[in-house]
């Protein structure tokens, strides 16, 4: 069973809420989407206030994006562009839930990034993966830990922040895995692609646009484990993102007006590869003095559980 809670938005420790309930069939589980909004100026949210899993099997390493169809998100509901860090932590007795533990080892998660540079209305995105220890000693365990999610460097007295919980029980069954499978699971895969997000200005319809080109700045995927990845780039909407379009912008109308020249390549171990991206849009006048927002989303392959990172392209098209 999988179920998300309380939507929690939090600016100087304020809290307010309306309650909205959707539910839906998912991998098997039944899952539980009840967000509470709250509006305020200034101050961060997320849909992830709580998030419970149930029936992880050890030896086993999971997406929480891929088992809730929704990767950890964070709204800048301010007007100023902040810093924000993503923590893991294991919680104080006085934060954990009634009949859970807490996580024995935070390094049992993982985030696919944990620092990110937010502007008014757009979203920080993480995955957010858990791996289970092949060890029976944790069957039939109740565990929780915490991300605590909050600007740095704003110059401001008080810090926003917002706190989310992630409670997970692990089932009574043995996954077939050997040791030196699980270890292969829980690999380093870290990797970032630069920059993390663009503004492309002015785009005329009709014409293809290297973005290199148009912009001065390259997309470099950097890959910096001991080992050769493959990596594969897609362009979606924010609603294939499953994140919120940033204040002031729409979401781009078609996501292959934004292509690639490889949409899988290899990176070698240590290395930097650069990745050529063309934009274009069709000459229609529906498409003309418009500001759009695509989403890239890249992931590595070859590994039993999905991860990736997500980048922001921003465009104007030309009255």
């Amino acid at each position: 069973m999988v179920k998300m809670l309380k939507e929690r938005k939090i600016l100087k420790f304020w809290q307010s809420s309306l309650p909205l309930a959707i539910m839906c069939f998912v991998v098997g589980c039944w899952l539980v989407l009840v967000p509470q909004f709250a509006e305020a100026k200034g101050g961060l949210s997320t849909q992830a206030g709580e998030v419970v899993i149930e029936n992880l099997k050890i030896g086993q390493t999971y997406n929480t994006r891929e088992l809730v169809d929704l990767p950890l998100r964070v709204i800048n509901r301010g007007d100023e562009t902040v810093d924000l860090k993503m923590e893991l932590y294991i919680p104080p007795e006085n934060k954990i839930r009634r009949g859970y533990e807490p996580i024995p080892d935070v390094s049992w998660v993982k985030l696919s990034k944990d620092f990110f540079t937010v502007g008014p209305g757009e979203s920080a995105v993480a995955d957010v993966i858990i791996s289970i220890p092949n060890d029976e000693k944790y069957f039939n365990k109740r565990y929780q830990f915490n991300i605590w999610s909050h600007t740095v460097h704003s110059g401001k007295f008080i810090a926003l922040g917002v706190d989310s919980r992630f409670l997970f029980t692990i089932a009574n069954v043995r996954a077939d895995v050997s040791e030196e499978r699980y270890m292969e699971l829980i690999g380093d895969i870290n990797f970032s692609l630069l920059p993390h997000r663009l503004h492309i200005n002015n785009i005329k319809l009709g014409k293809k646009y290297d973005i290199e080109k148009v912009s001065g700045i390259s997309f470099k995927l950097i890959n910096p484990n001991d080992r050769e990845f493959t990596y594969r780039m897609t362009s979606l909407n924010t609603k294939k993102a499953l994140v919120q379009a940033t204040k002031g912008w729409e979401d781009c109308p078609d996501p292959s007006f934004l292509t690639f020249d490889k949409s899988e390549f290899t990176v070698g171990a240590n290395e930097i590869k650069k990745i050529r991206v063309y934009l274009e849009f069709p000459n229609k006048k529906e498409y003309k003095g418009k500001e759009y927002l695509f989403i890239i989303y890249t992931e590595v392959l070859g590994q039993a559980i999905p991860f990736g990172v997500y980048n922001n392209v921003y465009v104007t098209t030309e009255e």
